[in-house]
């Protein structure tokens, strides 16, 4: 039985996790830490130990549930997805990559309300992409990336009804 190669036309042709720093993980850890030391000491080292193993359970378990998927997919209905936050690409207009000056510019700036932000504070690159839908409430997306070309690369592809060259994942 052959395996039958997979339809490009419905795959995902960028998918990536926004995850933590390594700063984010420790301070994860260190929260967790001084529980299992204020347990420790309030109901003994019993307690502790335990706080201090469940910690260590939850630690990656909370920097999971703070990172979001970024995924830009094709098929019928062009999709770009961050987190749970679902837009057509036929919706999205013109695509910017934003290096690290340029997306603190435009997190201070008073147009920032307007636009909808998937680039938590530790993403140093984003995407910043125009919306031409006069429905949606948002004049533009920010999503971060820390391969923000080839998010950008990605979306226009599929605005301008091109076909992915193949996968990316992350």
């Amino acid at each position: 039985m052959s395996a039958r190669p997979p339809d490009l036309s419905t795959a995902n042709t960028f998918v990536q996790r926004q995850w933590l720093p390594i700063a984010g993980w420790l301070s994860i850890a260190g929260f967790f830490a001084s529980v299992a030391i204020a347990y420790g000491a309030a109901a003994g080292s019993s307690a502790g130990w335990v706080s201090a193993a469940a910690g260590l359970v939850l630690t990656p378990v909370v920097a999971r549930l703070m990172s979001q998927r970024i995924v830009v997919a094709g098929g019928k209905q062009p999709h770009l997805r961050a987190g749970a936050a679902v837009i057509p690409l036929a919706a999205l207009g013109d695509v910017r990559v934003l290096d690290a000056v340029a997306l603190k510019t435009l997190r201070s700036d008073d147009a920032a309300a307007q636009g909808f932000w998937a680039a938590p504070g530790w993403c140093a690159q984003a995407v910043v992409c125009a919306v031409s839908d006069d429905t949606d409430p948002h004049m533009f997306w920010v999503i971060g990336s820390n391969r923000a070309p080839a998010l950008a690369d990605a979306i226009n592809r599929y605005r301008r009804g091109g076909q992915p060259h193949g996968t990316m994942s992350a």
